[in-house]
């Protein structure tokens, strides 16, 4: 029992510690169960952080937002991502870098 007592102080000194090297910008969700057989940690942050690199459905909505209507995933390599769409009528293609925040190249 006193293995246990110690096992759960020592889980939560960990996680106290851990909300101090949280930056205070990003919104987290933290769950802690304790049972008497395990201590589990769980550290959830949001999908849309502006930090991660640029995937296919983030391309099509920054070019939904542009004003593309119809837009759509042409071609993905390791350093483009290709949209194809519409715009006052005329096809439309926009080339993004698969960097942070999806970078508009051509």
């Amino acid at each position: 029992m006193l293995k246990i007592v110690q096992t759960a102080a020592l889980s939560m000194s960990v996680l106290l510690g851990s909300f101090a090297t949280l930056p205070a910008a990003q919104a987290a969700s933290v769950s802690v169960t304790v049972t008497p057989q395990t201590v589990q940690y769980r550290h959830e942050r949001h999908r849309d952080r502006p930090g991660r690199a640029c995937t296919p459905e983030r391309a099509r909505e920054k070019a939904w937002k542009m004003g593309i209507n119809r837009p759509r995933v042409a071609n993905v390599n390791r350093n483009t991502i290709a949209v194809r769409g519409f715009q006052r009528g005329h096809s439309i293609r926009v080339l993004f870098a698969r960097a942070p925040n999806c970078p508009v190249i051509r």
